[in-house]
């Protein structure tokens, strides 16, 4: 949220790792469901009774108010 102008910035799934520098805010933005074809962890997880998402590496720009990939994605198990 921009304090000043009370105004949402980034409104994004995200999972709950979050790193934030002086400059920049990167997170884990979810970005399509886990299956067998795209999370090696998929059946561990299903199989404990989790569910999986796709989640892709996203840097907040702090100055510049831009969101950019970084490419890397990863799979997460979900609740």
């Amino acid at each position: 949220m921009d304090l000043a102008e009370h105004q949402t910035v980034v409104d994004e799934a995200a999972d709950d790792e979050i790193t934030v520098s002086d400059d920049a805010v990167t997170y884990w933005m979810r970005s399509e469901q886990g299956t067998e074809d795209n999370c090696p962890q998929f059946e561990d997880f299903t199989s404990n009774g989790l569910g999986a998402v796709i989640a892709e590496e996203q840097v907040f720009d702090i100055a510049s108010g831009e969101v950019k990939s970084t490419g890397e994605k990863r799979c997460s198990a979900t609740q």
